[in-house]
């Protein structure tokens, strides 16, 4: 699972198995899962940084998910 911090609030993302991105914030404890494209799924934080959920998809090598190959 790849976890990336975000440098300037105290939030990680997680890449889950299925492609979604959880968040959790580390100061208060709240947690909410998004889609790649910052969409909100589920969990009580409802705010993430748009480009935090693609970075943390590409790092673990997931970033057909947001630009496919187009040949």
């Amino acid at each position: 699972m790849s976890v990336v911090r975000h440098p300037f609030d105290n939030t990680e993302y997680l890449l889950q198995g299925d492609g979604t991105v959880l968040v959790r914030d580390l100061a208060n404890g709240t947690e909410g899962v998004f889609e790649v494209g910052g969409r909100h799924l589920s969990g009580d934080l409802r705010w993430a940084d748009i480009h935090m959920l693609r970075w943390a998809n590409d790092t673990a090598g997931g970033s057909k998910a947001i630009a496919p190959d187009v040949k």
